[in-house]
């Protein structure tokens, strides 16, 4: 693995044993309920080195509690706590507490379909952002560690063929009650359905044309022309959808990138300058600073 990729977490970089229930390339489950599993779990967050996941990372504190930092922001979990990382975050294991318990899952961001509402799906994703560690009720705690067991027994069976299957209606169960929580937390009265429209949809697309191109381009122009609708348009749908400009969304893609890219030992700052297009260092740092509040050279400095 070459130096450019080390800081960039995948299933690839997960112990791909029996010691793990898993589905290589899509979910990874670990944790720390008896000796045997405590060993393996010490030595897969025994670096604490910050790395970029690409994957949605859940951290379930059954006793005591750990502490993580995304994104620069120190989390702390204790019993009946979950604290979710978003895919693209940056993550760093700090510790736990010598009588903690916890369950890790990582799951691959095409593995669950998340479209069934994409506008609860963004509102809980930006809470997620600010927040990051939920309290979770004591009878879903115990639900949660039932299915969690339930999941881990069937991924461990060499001779049980259907553990995608079964995995997917795990997570879709996990996925129901995070959701059904989020709008208690709302103090909403009832949960309003939500089918995709064309315009959701135009939403969808929009993204995944930008994960493709925000290297080479950064204007939403270019997008619409992608998706053969006017820019005005495009922006009028995003900003409908999701309540923020087309543009934030590219302006995310670039600057995850970037502080990514900052990451790396022995990088330089003109070298990131020139993986990212930009047409020179002063234009750059003036980009980057105007979305981070610090230059590229500040934000090295603190890593």
């Amino acid at each position: 693995m070459n130096q450019s990729n080390v800081l960039r977490v995948d299933f690839s970089n997960f112990p791909a044993d029996e010691r793990f229930a898993q589905i290589p390339g899509k979910l990874f489950l670990a944790d720390n309920f008896d000796e045997k599993d405590s060993e393996g779990f010490r030595r897969g967050r025994s670096v604490n080195k910050t790395v970029q996941v690409k994957m949605c990372v859940c951290f379930t504190c059954l006793a005591g509690e750990l502490q993580v930092e995304v994104d620069h922001k120190l989390l702390t979990a204790i019993a009946g706590q979950t604290l979710m990382v978003l895919p693209g975050s940056f993550l760093r294991y700090v510790g736990q507490s010598s009588n903690a318990k916890v369950v890790f899952m990582a799951i691959a961001p095409e593995f669950v379909d998340y479209s069934k509402d994409v506008r609860l799906g963004i509102e809980f994703g930006e809470v997620v952002r600010n927040r990051g560690v939920f309290a979770v009720p004591p009878f879903e705690i115990e639900e949660f560690l039932s299915l969690y067991k339930m999941l881990k027994r069937k991924l461990y069976d060499p001779d049980f063929v259907f553990k995608e299957e079964v995995a997917r209606c795990v997570l879709s169960i996990l996925e129901s009650n995070v959701f059904s929580e989020f709008l208690r937390y709302k103090k909403s009265d009832e949960r309003k359905e939500h089918q995709l429209t064309r315009k959701d949809e135009l939403f969808k697309l929009y993204v995944d044309e930008v994960k493709k191109h925000f290297v080479e381009q950064r204007t939403v122009a270019f997008y619409a022309r992608q998706l053969c609708v006017t820019p005005k348009y495009l922006s009028t749908v995003i900003h409908e959808v999701t309540g923020r400009h087309a543009i934030d969304f590219i302006t995310m893609f670039v600057i995850n990138e970037c502080k990514a890219l900052l990451h790396i030992d022995g990088i330089s700052i003109k070298e990131v300058c020139n993986r990212m297009n930009f047409p020179n260092q002063s234009f750059f740092a003036k980009y980057f600073k105007q979305h981070t509040g610090m230059t590229p050279k500040e934000y090295k400095r603190m890593l």
